[in-house]
């Protein structure tokens, strides 16, 4: 069974009998408090933005050190903030709302 059906319902060409379900995947019953979702939201933009950074700061740690040797030391800094600052800008697009421009 592919996991993308959710229902797969026989409906008899001739009409004489109603539709018969033969599968239904059970509705996902969301786990947690109700008023601990908009938190729960607010950390997952938290970790997807230090994810874009880290992303950002490992390519920049590769491309300094293809570039020189041991260009990784001496970019260090420079590496670090920008990859701040990209993880800064995907949190501000994810949660407007919270930080300022």
């Amino acid at each position: 069974m592919p996991k993308i059906a959710r229902k797969i319902t026989l409906v008899p060409l001739d009409g004489s009998t109603a539709p018969r379900v033969l599968f239904s995947k059970p509705d996902k019953s969301k786990r947690g408090s109700p008023w601990l979702r908009p938190l729960e939201k607010i950390e997952h933009r938290l970790l997807l933005a230090n994810q874009a950074g880290a992303e950002e700061l490992l390519r920049r740690h590769e491309r300094s050190n293809d570039r020189k040797r041991d260009g990784w030391i001496t970019n260090a800094g420079t590496n670090v903030y920008k990859a701040a600052r990209e993880a800064y800008r995907t949190y501000r697009k994810l949660a407007p709302q919270i930080l300022p421009k």
